[in-house]
């Protein structure tokens, strides 16, 4: 089932992750990569694990079934 953002949980993807994205460097990722030294809301990681699946970001596979195995960007 597809995740739908509220309008915070939108802007919170777009500042974090969404632009953060195109200038990671080759490696691996985990959710908390994003959000370093704050609490991010899970369904930012479900949404995300969402969009990597759907290859929104060619650069970037998941490592497992859920978000918490990690991505990797090459």
């Amino acid at each position: 089932m597809a995740v739908k953002l509220s309008n915070t949980e939108d802007r919170e993807y777009k500042a974090y992750i969404e632009a953060v994205i195109p200038n990671l460097t080759i490696g691996i990722y985990y959710f908390s990569d994003f959000f370093p030294g704050r609490t991010a809301s899970p369904r930012l990681a479900k949404y995300l694990y969402e969009q990597v699946c759907l290859n929104k970001y060619p650069n970037m596979k998941s490592y497992g079934k859920t978000s918490a195995e990690g991505y990797e960007v090459f």
